[in-house]
């Protein structure tokens, strides 16, 4: 069974409702840093040019949503930057992903730039049972594995 799904901006007023999805991928995450980088993203001082994209079934359910910005770029001019990319329906998790990657080169086309750079969380990078498919799907879309991001923390 597949859904319909509405491909729209996050508003932080469904900040809220998002959270138990983000925390698939970031477990350690609070409800108030969430609700801050949400309502940051829409209205701050880039927000014309970032925000943060949810997958809407009709009943208002969030099925999958990332965040992105627009990044200068040395080999492609610009770039739209995706980050915390998650997506979750059963039985069909990839048609929201798939949903998910379209609405991505539709913004980087809005804003002319010349790549999509993903970053895909950590569980798709060490090999769960859904990495497969997830990397299969994007590469269906014309991505290429073309780097390995890595991330060092940085204590205060």
């Amino acid at each position: 069974m597949t859904y319909r799904l509405e491909i729209k901006s996050l508003e932080p007023e469904h900040s809220r409702q998002a959270f138990p999805l983000v925390q698939s991928i970031c477990p350690h995450l609070n409800l108030s840093d969430w609700t801050d980088f949400v309502e940051g993203v829409a209205v701050g001082p880039g927000s014309k040019n970032s925000g943060i994209i949810a997958a809407f079934t009709v009943r208002g359910y969030i099925h999958g949503l990332f965040s992105y910005a627009v990044i200068p770029n040395l080999q492609h001019g610009k770039i739209l930057g995706v980050d915390n990319f998650v997506a979750f329906e059963f039985p069909d998790r990839l048609g929201v992903t798939q949903e998910l990657v379209a609405k991505m080169d539709l913004l980087a086309l809005d804003h002319c730039c010349g790549a999509v750079h993903v970053d895909l969380p950590d569980p798709a990078i060490k090999g769960s049972k859904q990495a497969d498919p997830l990397v299969e799907t994007f590469e269906a879309h014309g991505h290429n594995l073309k780097r390995l991001g890595l991330c060092k923390f940085v204590e205060a």
